[in-house]
């Protein structure tokens, strides 16, 4: 089965992230969610890299906020260092933004066709 890892910024945890792990949950995908996942004491890092390293795919939900934040960026690069040219990792998910605006944040993501989220 497919273990997906979401990627995302703290603001968009509870409007976002959240519900999208649930739904897809629900309809049987094995889904990675820091706040499942993770208990007292464990090791950050070492967490995130274990799983993106067992990772069918990582949803990126993009905000505003999400390139001003070390550990969603650190995730998105790990995603990225993991793709290959027959291996597409990251979904990217658009919340409060438009396309127009990944050029100027993520470069590297503007050829990837991507959802929204009606906010």
């Amino acid at each position: 089965m497919a273990k997906i890892f979401i990627s995302h910024a703290s603001e968009d945890k509870e409007d976002v992230a959240l519900p999208l792990a649930e739904l897809l949950r629900r309809r049987g995908l094995e889904m990675w969610l820091d706040q499942w996942e993770l208990a007292l004491g464990d090791g950050l890092r070492r967490s995130i890299e274990q799983v993106l390293s067992q990772a069918s795919f990582g949803v990126a939900i993009l905000i505003p906020a999400y390139s001003r934040k070390v550990w969603p960026m650190r995730e998105l690069g790990g995603l990225f260092s993991m793709e290959t040219l027959k291996r597409k990792m990251i979904l990217p998910i658009l919340h409060n933004l438009h396309h127009g605006e990944i050029g100027h944040r993520w470069p590297m993501l503007i050829e990837r066709i991507s959802l929204y989220t009606h906010s």
